[in-house]
């Protein structure tokens, strides 16, 4: 997990944590991410200076103890000794910390006294993060820079169970007057967002995507029926670096003109997320929509999967 423990929802991933001195990531007034320098390693004039942070210093206590939970959940059950190099703590104090997060209930002790691990407890601490919105915050801006390049709608959705989920897109501002609310939800089978992300994702993911959908109705769910057929198209979708509507399902849920391709956002090279552009065929023809805004599309979603890198 991350550098606190995430709720239930998985979306989509177990965290890893971020490589030792990179520092968080933060957003301008516009919502691009920018990084700066964690604020208990900035100069005292420097923190002064930032109107986001309190007018007094930061307790250094609390921020070590803090990085201790943080490396005794990232690490899984260990020992002091497994935890001083990380840290450059001292053994006494190191020792201190973890009883004192003993005895507030986030960390736990093994019975022959060698071992600290995590507890449940820890769970709480995330309690108020939302992952979609987080996701659909840093893809806004993308989103917006990708629309102003090109000239065409495009989300990001994230994968909820068998269903894609939109957290972001782009402002209403295209030459196409056609936008899905956040939240607008579709099958994963049958959309270009959820043919993207379900070819990318983890193997033993896929499975258990396609094991729910086997006995759901709609053509485009036979793909979970036919292993074989699924697998060729996936395999497919892989190659050519992007994914398309099913045109049953097409034909069903939207105007008959409208095309969309999709590419996954990979972080860690598996998929967390979709990223599609929507278009009119009698604007833009499909080989012609595939030649000029793929690239585009692939390098947005390449720049959202560098935003959302410490999520996962």
């Amino acid at each position: 997990m991350g550098a606190i423990p995430d709720g239930p929802s998985r979306h989509r991933a177990t965290a890893q944590p971020r490589a030792k001195g990179s520092a968080p990531a933060a957003l301008t007034a516009r919502g691009s991410p920018v990084w700066t320098a964690r604020p208990e390693f900035q100069a005292p004039e420097r923190r002064r200076e930032n109107a986001a942070l309190p007018s007094y210093e930061p307790v250094e206590a609390l921020l070590r103890g803090l990085r201790v939970l943080q490396a005794v959940n990232q690490r899984g059950p260990c020992r002091v000794a497994d935890l001083q190099p990380d840290l450059d703590i001292n053994r006494p104090t190191l020792i201190r910390m973890l009883e004192t997060l003993m005895a507030a209930g986030y960390v736990s002790r093994s019975a022959q006294g060698a071992l600290y691990s995590a507890t449940p407890l820890c769970r709480k601490l995330s309690c108020g993060f939302r992952l979609d919105k987080e996701i659909g915050a840093r893809a806004e801006p993308i989103l917006a820079r990708l629309q102003h390049r090109a000239g065409w709608p495009c989300d990001v959705a994230i994968c909820d169970g068998v269903e894609m989920v939109t957290v972001a897109n782009s402002p209403k501002e295209s030459r196409l007057a056609f936008n899905r609310p956040i939240g607008w939800t579709a099958p994963v089978l049958a959309t270009s967002l959820g043919r993207a992300y379900i070819s990318h994702c983890p193997a033993e993911e896929r499975a258990a995507i396609l094991s729910r959908l086997r006995d759901e109705p709609g053509s485009w769910n036979d793909l979970a029926r036919d292993p074989k057929a699924g697998e060729s198209l996936f395999r497919s979708i892989r190659q050519c670096g992007y994914a398309t509507l099913d045109r049953q399902w097409a034909a069903s849920s939207y105007q008959p003109n409208l095309r969309t391709i999709g590419v996954p956002v990979l972080v860690g090279g598996y998929a967390v997320a979709s990223m599609n552009f929507i278009f009119v065929s009698q604007v833009i023809d499909f080989d012609e929509g595939v030649r000029t805004l793929l690239q585009p599309l692939k390098e947005a979603a390449a720049e959202l999967g560098q935003a959302l890198a410490d999520l996962f």
